[in-house]
């Protein structure tokens, strides 16, 4: 499942999906904390848990862009949209 999925998911108080989205970034979390002197490490993962759990709650995602609006904004992503419309009627 993807991240977004499991936000969605965290965002109607899918507790499961809160749970994932801290284990996939549990890596970066206690990556980070490792550069904080050790006796402050625990409590700075804690924290950073905690914000970021805060964050998934606030992130709304219903403003997001769909894929065709961010390849619109490119050369290259429009002529790709274009070929891909080509493919598709080709293909009918």
């Amino acid at each position: 499942m993807s991240l977004y999925d499991e936000v969605q998911k965290a965002k109607r108080n899918d507790r499961e999906a809160m749970e994932r989205i801290l284990q996939r970034l549990e890596p970066k979390i206690k990556h980070t904390v490792l550069s904080i002197e050790k006796k402050y490490q625990e409590d700075v993962e804690q924290e950073v848990k905690l914000r970021v759990m805060e964050a998934v709650r606030q992130y709304e995602v219903g403003g997001l862009p769909s894929l065709e609006d961010m390849l619109r904004k490119s050369e290259a992503g429009h002529a790709l949209l274009e070929k891909l419309k080509d493919d598709n009627s080709e293909a009918l």
